[in-house]
Order: C-alpha cells, then sequence, then structure tokens
C-alpha cells in the first residue's frame, strides 16, 4: 500500500559538515502535530564515508528535555530515504556519528 504524504517537502538540515554536540534548539525542530510519520529525504557526500550514525530525537515539552528514538546508519554517500513514526512529536534528526574522511549531509521532511 502507498503512502500519501500530505505535505510540501521542506529543509530541515543544510550542509552539515560536523557531527552534533549540542542538543538542538526548538526552532529547528519538526513539530509533527496532526502527523502520524515523518519522511526524511536524505542527501549524504563526501570522501571515504565508512558510517554516519543518525538519531532521530523526541522533545518532552513537560520535562524539557530531547529523548533517543531510533537509531539509523548510513554508509555511503547518495539519496536515502528513513520513515519515522512520530504520531504529532516534536522531532530532530540528530547527526551523532562518523567514521570516515568527510561528509556532506541535508535532509528535507515531508509529514503523512
Amino acid at each position: 500500500m502507498s503512502r500519501i504524504y500530505h505535505t510540501q517537502p521542506k529543509a530541515h538540515r543544510a550542509e552539515a559538515t560536523e557531527i552534533d554536540t549540542i542538543k538542538p534548539d526548538l526552532d529547528d525542530a519538526i513539530i509533527t502535530r496532526g502527523y502520524q510519520e515523518c519522511r526524511f529525504d536524505i542527501t549524504l557526500e563526501g570522501e571515504d564515508i565508512q558510517e554516519l550514525g543518525l538519531r532521530l530525537l523526541f522533545y518532552n515539552q513537560r520535562l524539557n528535555v530531547w529523548f533517543t528514538g531510533a537509531c539509523y546508519s548510513l554508509n555511503s554517500a547518495g539519496q536515502h530515504s528513513i520513515t519515522a513514526i512520530t504520531r504529532g512529536a516534536t522531532v530532530f534528526l540528530w547527526l551523532s556519528s562518523f567514521k570516515g574522511t568527510s561528509f556532506n549531509f541535508s535532509a528535507d521532511y515531508c509529514l503523512s
């Protein structure tokens, strides 16, 4: 069964070249209120990419804290897509680790 995405793709991350070391600002997060899923369309470029670790962070507004959800690993340059069940949460795609020489990461998202 095919999935119909209800929003047009929007930019989430643009040309990141380093892993994330501090928790994201809420202004950079994706608010998925009213939607079940978030699809990330990822462009990964670079040299000698062995592994780029990604974590989907979920924001708990009552506690004012980010929690780690699903973890993903990309091991080659190219176009990648990740679909996550978010159920209206506020989320952020965190770059957690990198093995290789260099990378350039961009991600768009759309909601369903």
